[in-house]
C-alpha cells in the first residue's frame, strides 16, 4: 500500500509551513522570544519532571501509634469567669427614664420613653380598653379585615 497523500496534499502543507515562516518575518522580536520561552517551557514541564515520591503505608502497629500520641486541641480557650458575657445583669421593673439593674437604680438612656408614657396607668387603662373593643392582629387595619364592629 501507498501513501495516501497526493502531490496536492503535499504542495498545500509546503504552502503552509512558508506562510507560517514568512509570518515569523512579520512578528515582533518580543513575539518570537514569547513563543520560544513557551516552547521551552512545556519542553522542561514535560520531560524533566521529578517523580513523584512512592507514598508508604503505615502499619497497623504505626497507626495504633499515631492515635495512642495524638492529643486533642481544646475546641474554645479557656475564659475568664468574670467576663462580662458570663455575668448576665437582670433589668427589673417597666422601662423608664430610670432603670433598676441588679438592685441599683440608674439612668436610662436606652429608652424610646422619653414622653414617659410607660407606667402611666391612665394610659395603660385605655390601651387595654382599645384591645378589648377592637383585638389586635398582625394583617392590617381593622376595618380592612372587617373585624370592625362600628358600635
Amino acid at each position: 500500500m501507498g501513501s495516501s497523500m497526493t502531490r496536492g496534499d503535499i504542495e498545500s502543507l509546503a504552502t503552509d509551513f512558508y506562510g507560517l515562516l514568512e509570518s515569523f518575518k512579520h512578528a515582533p522580536f518580543y513575539h518570537i522570544l514569547f513563543e520560544i520561552f513557551l516552547l521551552l517551557a512545556v519542553f522542561l514541564l514535560i520531560f524533566f519532571r521529578k517523580p513523584r515520591p512512592i507514598e508508604k503505608k503505615l502499619t497497623e502497629k504505626e497507626k495504633q501509634e499515631l492515635i495512642d500520641e495524638w492529643q486533642p486541641e481544646p475546641l474554645v480557650p479557656p475564659v475568664d469567669p468574670n467576663h462580662p458575657a458570663l455575668n448576665v445583669r437582670v433589668l427589673d421593673g417597666i422601662v423608664g427614664k430610670t432603670v433598676e439593674i441588679d438592685g441599683r437604680k440608674s439612668l436610662n438612656f436606652a429608652t424610646f420613653n422619653f414622653l414617659n408614657f410607660v407606667g402611666n396607668q391612665r394610659i395603660a387603662d385605655k390601651a387595654i380598653q382599645a384591645v378589648q373593643k377592637y383585638g389586635v392582629g398582625s394583617c392590617g387595619p381593622r376595618g380592612y379585615v372587617s373585624n370592625y364592629s362600628s358600635s
